[in-house]
């Protein structure tokens, strides 16, 4: 015969099952959710020869400039035709958030003709631009071997060497010299030697308007001729006027320089010729910015003069 437990059993047995339920209903919670990272962007940009000949993949896809590429193409050819740019259609946000990265500059596409290399660039930033930031382009062969550094041709703050305006969705040509009997050119890997991303608005160059232009040639090389007007600032500006000349997926970079521009004048202007043969073509695109701000830092010197007219 089996005794009836006491009193004290009775309780430690109410204990025991007390305690049993609270540690069912700890293991029961639902364990906190990880916190989101954000991955850093690269500061770098390699255009290639991945999707077609001198083209930068779209920005719109998942692998980042540094992907793996096919082996490039041994075409000389390097000039796809652009894509369509948003600048005209998408208006620009008023800054970048804090905090976020502005993305690199874009190599577009690329054109070699002799020993002269043609490049356009884009800014697909909306609320950062660069002034007067310098810069070093390496380009390489279809061995990855570094053949020629482009940038290095001029003194600080000259055109050879300066990125002298470029506003956010904006485009900036670029041509120099490659060293003769160059390799085809297989990648450009760009890079800002000095110089910032400028909060824009904080910036507000004066705008120039290109009000007519007119495809020319001196000799066998295209030059452009035309009316400009600068809205906005006071003083006098020199102007830089970039045209792209196109004839199926080939261009050229046709530029120059206009001296002591007032604002609210309309100025007549002449580029210089091209350095490369282009007999035919069409003006595909034309950019004109003023060379500086005053008072606004970004300059070799690291700080903006007027022009000295």
């Amino acid at each position: 015969m089996i005794p009836a437990p006491t009193v004290p059993s009775v309780t430690r047995l109410v204990a025991a099952a007390m305690i049993g339920a609270a540690l069912l209903a700890c293991t029961s919670e639902s364990p906190p959710s990880p916190s989101a990272s954000v991955a850093p962007v690269s500061p770098a940009v390699v255009a290639t020869n991945q999707s077609s000949p001198g083209s930068l993949p779209s920005p719109t896809t998942s692998a980042p400039p540094s992907a793996p590429l096919d082996p490039p193409s041994p075409s000389p050819a390097r000039t796809p035709t652009p894509r369509a740019q948003a600048s005209v259609d998408v208006p620009p946000t008023e800054s970048t958030p804090l905090g976020v990265e502005p993305l690199p500059l874009e190599i577009v596409r690329w054109h070699v003709i002799d020993d002269a290399i043609h490049i356009e660039l884009f800014n697909p930033n909306y609320g950062v631009g660069l002034l007067r930031a310098e810069f070093r382009i390496a380009v390489t062969d279809e061995d990855g071997r570094v053949f020629a550094s482009l940038g290095l041709s001029g003194l600080p703050g000259t055109p050879a060497s300066t990125i002298l305006q470029l506003p956010p969705r904006g485009s900036y040509g670029l041509v120099d010299f490659l060293p003769a009997l160059a390799p085809p050119v297989s990648t450009l890997e760009l890079s800002l030697v000095s110089g910032q991303w400028m909060d824009w608005p904080d910036v507000n160059p004066p705008l120039v308007e290109i009000t007519e232009h007119e495809l020319g040639a001196s000799g066998s090389r295209p030059r452009i001729s035309g009316q400009l007007e600068i809205h906005g600032g006071e003083g006098v500006f020199n102007v830089w006027v970039m045209a792209f000349v196109a004839d199926g997926d080939a261009f050229v970079v046709v530029d120059g320089v206009v001296a002591c521009v007032e604002p609210g004048a309309s100025v007549p202007f002449q580029t210089g010729r091209a350095l490369s043969d282009f007999a035919s073509g069409t003006v595909s695109r034309i950019e004109a910015y003023v060379t500086t701000v005053p008072g606004v830092p970004g300059s070799a010197d690291g700080l903006d003069s007027p022009p000295g007219c």
